[in-house]
């Protein structure tokens, strides 16, 4: 099982901090994620700043298998001036 930790608007759209998935792909853990907790959440969850196992995840539609047990990591983007 992977562990998600969700971050920023991610975390208010879920109501959780942590959760766990078996999904096979980040492709198809967005869709889980849309499906637990709404259209709004997979939204944002694919424009966040995602990171697998300490590294940035530059394709969220990807359909590369997930490593076992990994940890992923959904923080809210960055902006400044």
């Amino acid at each position: 099982m992977h562990k998600l930790v969700y971050y920023g608007e991610l975390r208010e759209l879920t109501h959780m901090r942590e959760q766990e998935s078996g999904a096979s792909s980040m492709k198809d853990l967005i869709k889980e994620i849309g499906a637990r907790h709404g259209a709004a959440a997979a939204k944002t969850a694919r424009r966040s700043t995602i990171t697998l196992n300490g590294v940035r995840v530059d394709n969220p539609n990807s359909r590369d298998p997930l490593p076992e047990d990994s940890e992923i990591c959904f923080f809210p983007l960055c902006s400044g001036g």
